[in-house]
């Protein structure tokens, strides 16, 4: 078990990162720059939803092995290392999980939660 096996992500950080900004660029951008539709988020859906989900995937088992494994990889590193690589891979399992998330939801749903999260108060 190492970092290589990170390598095999389908979806790397650069399209994660261009990913949130598509699906929150519509509450930043004035709508006549950028009107979002639901042909464009379903689009969105279409093309990321099911690359993400396979990493996802492929982080929960790397997760799963790196637990059952604790006690050697501690034996290899120390107790510090682990923790941190621990953390490390829990933030990008988390980070992957928002994002799929947000694709899953339905296309009036995700609007109804973008309009709640940025309402004026």
């Amino acid at each position: 078990m190492n970092s290589l096996e990170l390598n095999r992500l389908q979806v790397g950080s650069f399209d994660l990162w261009e990913i949130s900004n598509q699906l929150l660029g519509n509450i930043f951008t004035p709508n006549s720059e950028r009107a979002w539709t639901k042909s464009d988020y379903k689009q969105l859906q279409r093309q990321w939803s099911p690359l993400i989900q396979k990493d996802i995937q492929l982080i929960e088992r790397l997760i799963h092995r790196m637990t059952m494994n604790a006690d050697l990889l501690i034996a290899k590193s120390d107790e510090q290392m682990y923790e941190a690589a621990m953390q490390n891979i829990q933030s990008i399992y988390v980070t992957y999980s928002v994002i799929n998330d947000s694709l899953l939801r339905d296309f009036r749903e995700w609007v109804s939660s973008l309009c709640f999260l940025f309402k004026p108060s």
